[in-house]
């Protein structure tokens, strides 16, 4: 009867360690492949904004005075925001002495 539960603990133990190394291994597996698809996902990310930044080049180079004409309506724009924007700050700054002077 002791020889059988020794051999019955043995079996136990050897299977328990078996499960163990079992997981471990698919756990490492898991892991390897999660590190090569991520690898794979940022290859294609930067392939992908590559060929973008290539496209965006190419279309710029092809067409300099529609970039041209571009960057002038941007700074036509800014140009006016600017003026707005110092044109409110002179009326609040002439608000202000207005009231200055209404209490004095």
């Amino acid at each position: 009867m002791g020889r059988t539960r020794n051999f019955c603990l043995a079996w136990a133990k050897d299977r328990v360690k078996a499960r163990a190394k079992a997981r471990a291994e698919a756990k490492a597996k898991t892991k390897a492949e999660v590190k090569v698809e991520a690898r794979a996902e940022a290859r294609a990310e930067a392939k992908a904004e590559a060929r973008a930044e290539a496209k965006a080049n190419a279309r710029d180079e092809a067409r300099p005075e529609a970039r041209a004409e571009a960057g002038g309506e941007a700074r036509a724009e800014d140009n006016a925001e600017a003026r707005a924007m110092a044109r409110t700050g002179l009326n609040l700054l002439s608000d202000h002495y207005d009231q200055h002077d209404q209490t004095s």
